[in-house]
């Protein structure tokens, strides 16, 4: 690395002129860096050349009409502009996700969450949440106590509850229910709507989304995590050899989705499967329920890239890349970053 602060004043030199070619050069050096540096962050200095693909004339313009709300949102986070990688992955990740925040029914409808982002556990611990609807509940479970033990005829239920306790209710069936509740957080109030959400082996559980005030707030959340809260991930993008497979594969090792594997589950049993998110490597049916789940998500991630790409105008986008080099590419990084300790 050149050091702009060395003191040179008394390095060896046969002449005055010697001294300027030193000059010269290490300014130079440093402006071809720098050129480097820019020519890599520039749109279209990496990945695969952007074809044409086949999408309606209502997608197109839907993937256009995000592209800014995606370029701030992921500026917001990364404190500077995004790279087209970043731009392109934001976009298939707020599309899978929820087709940028469209795709909800029911009580998520105007949520603004485009990354299916949930109220975090420390949220839910650290305050209470207000419940009003006409959510079905058994009285004398644990909604029915905290309630007061109100009678099961009184469809219109008011209330203070903890979040963790009406979600350790909903996991034992004592409320089964999408209903939107508000969440109150130091700096502010975070709203919440309970809702259902899906494991890899295809059951169903009930958990807290986060709904925001407009696209752009849901937008930048979701861009915070997928570059601000996972590391590996921007990393992924950051490269020249960046693959929506790398990209996919840091996002489910860092726990941002859980994603299916039907094939997995029919071989080794729901049971087995289900553990595979938090230890994907301990046997066959983790492993196995990894690649499934990862490899279909890369190559939706990549139709999306592809697509956003087109709509866009862009010259290049994100290439889709493999499983094998995915899992090579984080071994070594991991490894890497164990040395470095």
């Amino acid at each position: 690395m050149i050091d702009d602060d060395v003191d040179i004043e008394g390095a060896p030199s046969r002449s005055g002129v010697g001294l300027g070619v030193v000059l010269v050069g290490v300014g130079a050096l440093a402006a071809l860096l720098a050129a480097a540096g820019a020519f890599l962050r520039r749109p279209g200095a990496f990945g695969e050349p952007a074809g044409a693909v086949d999408m309606s004339p209502a997608k197109s313009a839907r993937h256009k009409s995000e592209r800014q709300v995606m370029r701030d949102a992921a500026a917001a986070i990364l404190k500077r502009p995004p790279t087209l990688a970043e731009i392109l992955y934001l976009h298939a990740i707020a599309d899978l996700e929820s087709s940028y925040g469209r795709g909800w029914k029911g009580a998520m409808v105007g949520s603004n969450n485009y990354g299916a982002v949930q109220c975090s556990a420390s949220q839910a611990r650290s305050a209470g949440v207000s419940v009003a609807g006409i959510p079905p509940w058994r009285a004398g479970g644990a909604i029915g106590a905290a309630l007061g033990g109100l009678p099961q005829e009184r469809r219109l239920v008011t209330g203070l509850v903890t979040q963790h306790a009406l979600h350790a209710a909903a996991e034992r069936g004592d409320l089964v229910v999408s209903e939107r509740v508000e969440l109150g957080a130091a700096g502010g109030s975070v709203r919440c709507v309970l809702y259902e959400d899906s494991r890899a082996d295809g059951s169903k559980y009930s958990v807290s989304f986060r709904a925001y005030d407009t696209p752009l707030d849901g937008a930048t959340d979701l861009a915070r995590h997928v570059f601000g809260l996972r590391p590996s991930v921007a990393d992924a993008l950051s490269s020249p050899q960046a693959t929506c497979f790398r990209a996919s594969f840091a996002m489910r090792r860092e726990k941002y989705y859980e994603g299916f594997c039907p094939a997995a589950t029919k071989a080794h049993g729901a049971t087995n499967v289900r553990k595979s998110l938090g230890n994907p490597d301990a046997d066959a049916a983790t492993k196995a329920c990894e690649q499934e789940a990862v490899t279909a998500h890369a190559k939706r991630a990549y139709q999306l890239v592809s697509e956003a790409a087109f709509a866009a105008g862009d010259a290049r986008r994100i290439p889709l890349g493999t499983f094998e080099d995915a899992k090579t590419w984080w071994t070594k990084r991991r490894a890497a970053a164990g040395a470095g300790k």
